[in-house]
């Protein structure tokens, strides 16, 4: 059956790729700033290997490039391969009696650290300027 043309509108209004406008709210340089700026130091990469260090040391030289790179992937509802990889760590509990159970032990998963950028500069935008 044929789908009502008021519904396929609407649908298609909230599919809408991002406007340039909305794209700037969601990612500028004031929040990139500050998204740098709380990275913590020492903290495990994902499969990138780029370190928080790294992304803190370099930013002055880079913020525009992970600007630009951040917009391109919500303009074109895309994330880079070596984002989409992650690395898994088995960990022991501690106080645990015996090792021999693997109820002892849990599974933590490292992502990209630009992945975790981009990831709060959306959830700020959800938050603060959506109210959501």
């Amino acid at each position: 059956p044929e789908m009502d043309s008021s519904v396929k509108t609407n649908l298609t209004e909230q599919h809408q790729k991002p406007k340039k406008e909305k794209l700037e709210q969601i990612i500028n340089i004031e929040r990139l700033k500050i998204a740098i700026n709380e990275l913590k130091p020492n903290k495990a990469t994902g499969y990138d290997n780029i370190t928080n260090e790294a992304i803190k040391l370099a930013s002055p030289l880079i913020e525009n490039t992970i600007i630009t790179l951040m917009k391109a992937c919500l303009i074109h509802s895309y994330t880079p391969k070596i984002w989409q990889l992650n690395r898994s760590k088995i960990l022991a509990k501690p106080g645990k009696d015996k090792y021999n159970d693997p109820k002892s032990f849990r599974i933590i998963t490292l992502s990209s650290n630009l992945l975790k950028i981009l990831e709060k500069l959306i959830l700020w935008h959800l938050q603060d300027d959506l109210n959501i």
